[in-house]
C-alpha cells in the first residue's frame, strides 16, 4: 500500500493518484509529509482539491423553509463526492448523504399520508391515528439524527483539509454545525472560497 502524503490515506500499489483526495502520489515534492509547504511558494488550493460551489446563505434558509428541510438534504447529496474527495474522514459521505436524502423523502411522504388520513375536525379534537403519528415522529427523529451526523462528518472533512493545508480555521463551531448544519457549512465553504483555500466550481 502507498500512503498519500497529502491526506494520509492508503492507496493500492502502483496508484498514480490518491483514491480519496485525488492528489498525485508524488505530491511530496510540493507538499511534504508534515503538511507544510515548500519554502518560497505562495499558497494556493491544491490542484487536486475538489471544487465547491458558492451559495447564498440567505437563499438556503428560504429554500429550506419552503421545502420543509428537503433542500438541506439535497445540498448534502449534491456535494457527496466533493466531501469524499476532500478527506478520508468523509469517505462514507456518498452513502451517508444518500441515506439522508432517502430518509427525508420518506419522512415527508409520512407527513403527507398522516394529514391525508385525518380531516380538520379530527385534527382539532386531537382524535388522530396514534400509530401513524408515532411512525411519523420516529421518522422525524431518524431524519434529524442522520442530518446532524452528516453535518458533523462534513465539518470534520472541512476542518481536516484546512488543517492539512495550514489555512485559517473554518467550520470550527460544533454548536452551529448541529443547529444550522448545511447552512453553517456553506457559510464556511464560502469563506474558504474567498481565501482561496478551496477552488470554486464554475
Amino acid at each position: 500500500m502507498a500512503n498519500c502524503v497529502k491526506c494520509g490515506a492508503d492507496n493500492p500499489i502502483g496508484a498514480t493518484k490518491c483514491v480519496y483526495c485525488g492528489a498525485p502520489i508524488d505530491i511530496q515534492k510540493r507538499y511534504p509529509a508534515d503538511g507544510t509547504e515548500m519554502a518560497g511558494e505562495q499558497f494556493t488550493a491544491p490542484i487536486s482539491a475538489p471544487r465547491f460551489k458558492r451559495a447564498s446563505v440567505g437563499l438556503m434558509v428560504l429554500f429550506a423553509t419552503f421545502t420543509f428541510g428537503l433542500y438541506l438534504s439535497v445540498w448534502f447529496y449534491a456535494r457527496r463526492k466533493e466531501f469524499a474527495q476532500l478527506s478520508p474522514k468523509a469517505k462514507s459521505a456518498p452513502y451517508l448523504f444518500s441515506v439522508l436524502l432517502g430518509v427525508n423523502i420518506i419522512y415527508l411522504l409520512g407527513i403527507i399520508s398522516f394529514f391525508r388520513s385525518i380531516d380538520a375536525s379530527q385534527f382539532l379534537l386531537g382524535n388522530m391515528n396514534s400509530n401513524l403519528l408515532i411512525a411519523v415522529q420516529l421518522l422525524g427523529y431518524a431524519f434529524m439524527g442522520v442530518m446532524v451526523y452528516s453535518a458533523i462528518i462534513a465539518r470534520a472533512a472541512l476542518m481536516e483539509y484546512a488543517s492539512r493545508v495550514q489555512s485559517p480555521k473554518f467550520a470550527d463551531s460544533i454548536v452551529w454545525t448541529v443547529f444550522l448544519n448545511a447552512i453553517y457549512l456553506q457559510s464556511s465553504i464560502n469563506g474558504m472560497l474567498d481565501t482561496r483555500v478551496l477552488d470554486e466550481a464554475l
